[in-house]
This record gives structure tokens, sequence and C-alpha cells, in this order.
């Protein structure tokens, strides 16, 4: 996988990371994130945050790796896979680049599985703090959390899944029956 991909995917989860981060501020400090926006000149914020958001998104994503290794181990068991690591078993670029779209992917996957819970209960904290009469906005966001949630979550047992089953098939027969 290129730098680049893998910069923009830990950009990815780490806006992710700051956006529920941001919610929980503004509860404590109502309107400190108004106030930081009007405060600084936009294009070093960009700059900024996409520097804080590119740290942020490493470490929450060691932080997901860490929640999901032992339903990944079992993944990988129950796909039967020998080799200690997939990438053993990567014998052609094409093979190599497919393994790694599906680990980027799946990064970004078991990150929002997270993230998006985080989200919504701090979105709806926020309200219930910073607003009154928002129960149908609460009611609405407590909704799509979950369904995200779940959503993100299956994407993410599928593409692991995926993943180790088609490290097992390129373990077992190389490159004659992967395509």
């Amino acid at each position: 996988m290129s730098t680049t991909s893998l910069y923009v995917e830990l950009v990815v989860i780490g806006v992710q990371t700051t956006m529920w981060w941001a919610l929980l501020l503004d509860c404590v400090e109502h309107g400190i994130i108004k106030t930081l926006l009007n405060l600084t000149n936009s294009a070093l914020l960009i700059v900024l945050f996409l520097g804080m958001a590119y740290v942020i998104g490493m470490i929450f994503d060691r932080l997901a790796n860490a929640v999901f290794q032992r339903k990944e181990n079992d993944v990988r068991k129950a796909s039967g896979l020998q080799a200690k690591s997939s990438l053993l078993v990567t014998e052609t670029d094409k093979m190599k680049d497919h393994q790694s779209y599906t680990r980027s992917k799946y990064r970004i996957l078991r990150s929002t599985t997270i993230n998006i819970p985080l989200i919504s209960i701090c979105a709806v904290v926020n309200i219930l703090i910073n607003h009154t009469n928002k129960i149908q906005l609460v009611i609405a966001i407590l909704i799509i959390g979950v369904v995200f949630t779940v959503v993100s979550y299956w994407g993410t047992l599928c593409t692991i899944k995926d993943f180790y089953d088609k490290a097992r098939v390129i373990e077992l027969y190389g490159n004659k029956n992967t395509n």
C-alpha cells in the first residue's frame, strides 16, 4: 500500500475520533468549537487539523486493533490459514494490492464501528446539555447511530472473513485458483 493511502486512512480515522472529542469538549465548554473556528485562519486550521487527525488516527487505530484482535484471531483460525502472516502467502503484485486494500478497508471499518457509537453518544449528550426540546433529534441520532454501527460491524466481519478466506485459498492453491 502506498504511503499516501495509509496517510489518508489514518486521517479518516482521526477525523472520526476528533468528531466525538469535539462534541464532548463542547459539552464541557459550550461554544468553544465555534470560538476556535472564528479565531483561527482557515488555511492554518486545516493544516493543524490534518496533522492532529493523523496522529489521533494512528493512536485510535492501535486501540481499535486491540479491541478487535480476538475476533480477528477467531476469524483467521476459522479460515484454516496455516501461515503466521497472511502476507507470507502473497505471490503476485495483484494479490499484494488486493490484500493491502482489504486491510485498509478493515482498519477504517473497525475504527468506524467504535467511533460511530461514541459520536452518537457524545452528540446526544451535547444536545441534552446545550439544547432544549430536541427529543426527536436525539431519537433520530440514536437510531442512525445504531444502524451505522451494526452495518459497520457487519462490514468489518465480512471484510476480515473475505481477507482470510482469500489468503487461505492462495496458501492452498497458489496463483492458479485465486481469480
